[in-house]
């Protein structure tokens, strides 16, 4: 029952910047104060495997839907080609955030720890960032592999530094499906990000939301509910309108996810321009970037009073639940039996709700702001290495394996040193007291040099390692500005032999073109080397091309479309 805010006719009935603007309460853009972005102010998305941006379609979209959607800058390789997903991504920050300058960062593979080590070495990264990629749990390589992620999960928010994922388009399911037990995201479900679920409008116009079948939600099988969402997960399960599934499909003491929720159902799809065609696109690949970007407003206004960046979101979110507009119906059962309903406050299925930009804007401000307090003053037997990840299976993998690499071969590898506990342990509780609003260290986040000095990775640790990878024929090793990740340059046949395995080419088989250098067998370090690494990454790790799938649907709705083109008819637009 919506205008048509968009000029392309396309964008007819679908969700457009001026509806999401409606339903979140933010600004009016036509005010000059909508456009006023502090200095400091900044966000980004992240994109994979091919999915890029074309001018030509942020210039349409934006001239359409009256939005500024340019890019203010780009971190790596630059592709010739517009994507999907990268493009949904783009729009809709840039729809909900215009002001505020926005970096995309590229990686042509899909890897979670090189992308969170990229963005924590950065001397100056963007404060919020935007991520609609994902996978289960069990499809992540092991389980040390996803702790060493949310290491450095942690080292961006204890820095300010705020992180959002998508919570998944496959409902309690995940991608592998429904069986005997659901299946929890990653990294949805860490504990040190904030997941955004999927909502559907209630009714035909802009109004209450409800859950999105195919919402991403449940509770993770791999780490436990955490201090801050304690009380919110318990008084959930305590509720009998939250009708919960049969306790063997999920784990009763996971982390729960989602935190909050946007419009990404198939019934209201976003008008997005791509290939200069618009159509509806649907999914939490596009609930995602709408709440970063509210975020990313909600820390301009702060840094306009010199208060700090909000950095790690969710203590500031379960402290504050009317900052949020409640989803109190439907299931994210993906048309299955069983999943998790939506009741009031928070749940399993939509976290706390949808974002309310008027009621957060009085929240973020009125929390205090402490002022940080002034300042008063032989190598052993070879040791196998992620044991417990199978080596590549022809049988169960997409990937195909090739000949063995070629000697000459440069390769890359990121080689994760180990944190001692009571280090991640300290990392992790001052992570949560700079993000706890009521915490008298709230907003007093660290600087790179206080992240490294509070690792304090030992400088033994790291020089014998770098020397060991220096000594085997490494062209190359960079280490990370905290000290806990090298990145090693170096052909193969010196990779062989410092790693004692066989370096294979592969090939997906869906993607022949695509090819990349994986170890074909297990690897192994010297003992005295190994006590100093948790793991060495792009060894055991196979990317899975295919990103969180982007639904493109359209179906009869009542909003007028308000974008000009046709394609964005019945769907999702700005204006929505």
């Amino acid at each position: 029952k919506w205008a048509n805010s968009c000029d392309a006719r396309g964008c007819a009935n679908l969700v457009t910047p001026s509806v999401i603007a409606q339903r979140y309460k933010l600004p009016d853009q036509t005010l000059p104060e909508a456009h006023q972005a502090h200095t400091s102010n900044s966000m980004a998305v992240a994109e994979f495997q091919g999915q890029f941006w074309k001018q030509s379609d942020l210039d349409g979209f934006g001239k359409s839907c009256h939005r500024d959607v340019s890019v203010a800058k780009t971190i790596g390789d630059e592709k010739p080609s517009g994507g999907i997903e990268s493009e949904l991504d783009i729009e809709y920050i840039k729809a909900v955030a215009p002001e505020i300058p926005l970096t995309v960062i590229y990686n042509g593979q899909f890897s979670l720890l090189k992308w969170a080590n990229q963005i924590s070495s950065m001397a100056h990264p963007p404060l919020v960032h935007s991520v609609s990629y994902g996978n289960d749990e069990k499809q992540q390589t092991s389980t040390q592999y996803m702790y060493t992620c949310n290491t450095a999960f942690m080292k961006a928010g204890a820095r300010g530094i705020s992180i959002l994922f998508a919570s998944g388009d496959q409902g309690v399911c995940g991608r592998e499906g429904c069986g005997s037990h659901f299946n929890p995201d990653f990294p949805a479900a860490s504990p040190y990000i904030t997941a955004v679920g999927g909502t559907d409008f209630e009714g035909d116009d802009i109004g209450p939301e409800t859950t999105w079948s195919s919402g991403g939600g449940g509770f993770s099988d791999t780490f436990g509910i955490p201090s801050w969402q304690a009380d919110a997960v318990a008084a959930y399960k305590q509720l009998p309108d939250a009708n919960l599934p049969p306790q063997r499909m999920w784990n009763n003491t996971g982390r729960g996810y989602p935190d909050v929720a946007a419009l990404g159902g198939l019934k209201n799809p976003y008008c997005v321009n791509v290939g200069g065609t618009f159509e509806g696109v649907a999914g939490t690949s596009a609930s995602c970037p709408v709440v970063a970007g509210i975020f990313a407003k909600l820390n301009g206004l702060r840094l306009a009073k010199g208060k700090s960046p909000l950095g790690f979101l969710n203590p500031f979110i379960y402290k504050n639940p009317s900052g949020f507009q409640d989803v109190t119906s439907g299931t994210n059962s993906a048309g299955g039996e069983n999943g998790f309903t939506a009741v009031k406050g928070w749940d399993a299925a939509t976290g706390f709700g949808t974002p309310d930009f008027e009621a957060l804007s009085g929240l973020v401000m009125t929390t205090k702001h402490h002022d940080a307090p002034k300042s008063a003053g032989g190598l052993g037997q070879w040791v196998q290495q992620e044991a417990e990840v199978p080596v590549h299976n022809p049988e169960t993998s997409s990937w195909v394996r090739l000949s063995r690499a070629s000697p000459d071969k440069m390769m890359t590898l990121t080689v994760a040193l180990r944190i001692d506990a009571d280090r991640r342990d300290q990392l992790e509780r001052v992570l949560l007291e700079v993000s706890d609003p009521d915490h008298q260290r709230y907003g007093q986040h660290l600087s790179q040099e206080q992240v490294t000095e509070l690792l304090a990775v030992p400088a033994a640790r790291t020089a014998d390692t770098v020397a060991y990878f220096q000594a085997a024929g490494a062209r190359k090793v960079e280490t990370a500005p905290n000290g806990d990740m090298l990145t090693v340059t170096m052909p193969v046949v010196s990779a062989e032999a410092a790693l004692k395995t066989e370096l294979h080419e592969f090939h997906h088989s869906e993607h022949a073109k695509v090819q990349i250098v994986r170890a074909g067998a297990p690897y192994y370090l010297p003992a005295k080397i190994a006590e100093h690494v948790s793991m060495v990454g792009e060894l055991l790790q196979f990317p899975r091309l295919v990103p969180k799938k982007v639904i493109s649907v359209g179906s009869p709705v009542k909003w007028a479309n308000s974008c000009d083109a046709r394609g964005c008819a019945n769907l999702v637009t700005p204006s929505v």
